[in-house]
């Protein structure tokens, strides 16, 4: 496929879209783009975020109802936090406040007039299950400052060796250690290196099953201009 798969966009069902416009922008700080009550269409857009809204006129060719359930990935917790906050402030429908689950998402919810809910999260636990070393925003940040030199890994086997390189923006990490342990033998020191405020931070989302084990990756930045 040569061509670059667009970002969808979802088309969100409202029964008065003069309402509906005014909360988006007002409440949940949208922009309005373009449309509106006379087309019974509306484009909204926020950062990389677009949607559309339809009024029931509209939609009614396609009979496509709501309410509809939209999944918000932002890049970090503190970005989730943050946008609770300025939702909270703006009083924006709020149906629950930021929270680390037990699965790996920080997240919380939050509707608009016609009930259609957004669930804005985080996933902070899938980077440690994922077989080459990927790292969420947080950590590659850490990284690159030199904070975060090693990280945790849930494998059925070992996927990486000694030597390996693996991009992190706009450089690598280079392995220079790979060995199995225990999560007993975590150690909150050993946590933060591996970018989690403490050992039972790190051990809430590093939970092996099954075959499953356990890796410590130990690794040092090389950054673009050096590699």
């Amino acid at each position: 496929m040569a061509f670059k798969f667009p970002t969808p966009v979802p088309e969100i069902p409202v029964r008065d879209m003069a309402a509906a416009a005014a909360y988006y922008r007002d409440h949940l700080g949208f922009s309005l783009d373009w449309g509106g009550q006379d087309l019974g269409l509306a484009g909204i857009s926020r950062g990389r975020c677009r949607m559309f809204l339809a009024d029931q006129e509209f939609r009614q060719g396609l009979g496509n109802v709501g309410p509809l359930l939209i999944w918000l990935n932002l890049d970090s917790n503190e970005d989730v936090d943050e946008l609770y906050r300025e939702w909270s402030a703006s009083n924006a429908r709020l149906l629950s406040t930021p929270e680390s689950k037990p699965f790996g998402l920080h997240e919380f919810m939050a509707a608009d007039l016609d009930g259609n809910l957004f669930r804005v999260f985080h996933d902070f636990a899938t980077p440690i299950r994922t077989v080459s070393l990927a790292f969420t925003k947080e950590h590659r940040e850490a990284i690159r400052r030199g904070d975060m030199r090693s990280g945790v890994r849930i494998w059925a086997g070992q996927q990486v060796k000694v030597g390996d390189k693996h991009p992190v923006d706009d450089g690598q990490v280079v392995v220079d250690s790979v060995e199995e342990m225990s999560l007993e033998s975590v150690t909150d020191n050993l946590a933060r290196e591996s970018g989690y405020q403490s050992a039972a931070d790190l051990l809430s989302v590093a939970r092996p099953s099954g075959d499953e084990r356990v890796y410590l990756i130990r690794f040092h930045y090389v950054a673009q201009k050096d590699a």
